[in-house]
């Protein structure tokens, strides 16, 4: 209980989160370097639309066991008409991912005691284990997402596949 206690004022405390968020997002050193204009943004909506339209070939790869050039089809036709719907949760996924990598960030370099950002993790072992930790429950995290929207979009196009229960409860 002790321990609890003492985790705010530690993270309050340490510096290490407040080096990583400004060296990160509050850093000015390329500013004027790069302006946003209507190109560039253009650009992002065929990425976005891929994006979608190919959202679940690995799930489909993997579970169909077709070839590359079939799953693009495959997921090109099981996204079809939920694609918008498809693009909405890509988008609260990566937000949450990012609101979850700064609470993980906030959480553990107090701790570990790791004040340096998380990609030079070179020379710090604690760093490393960080970054392995995180990069690790993101593909995870990923992975479940993509075959969750696969079933979800098969059931939705073909309907809930019972040849399979069948077998399992046999």
């Amino acid at each position: 209980m002790m321990v609890s206690a003492l985790f705010p004022a530690a993270l309050l405390a340490s510096r290490g989160i407040t080096q990583y968020l400004n060296q990160h997002f509050f850093n000015t050193t390329f500013r004027g370097l790069y302006r946003a204009n209507a190109f560039d943004m253009a650009l992002l909506v065929p990425y976005f639309f891929v994006a979608t339209r190919w959202s679940v070939v690995g799930a489909v790869v993997a579970s169909e066991e077709v070839g590359i050039n079939a799953a693009f089809g495959r997921s090109s036709d099981l996204t079809d008409g939920v694609r918008l719907r498809i693009l909405g949760l890509l988008m609260v996924s990566g937000v949450a991912q990012i609101l979850l990598f700064a609470l993980f960030v906030a959480l553990l370099v107090p701790i570990t005691g790791v004040a340096v950002a998380l990609q030079d993790f070179t020379l710090q072992p604690a760093a490393f284990a960080m970054r392995l930790l995180w990069e690790t429950l993101t593909i995870g995290f990923s992975a479940v997402l993509q075959c969750a929207l696969y079933v979800a979009l098969r059931e939705r196009r073909e309907g809930p596949v019972t040849s399979h229960l069948s077998e399992i409860f046999a």
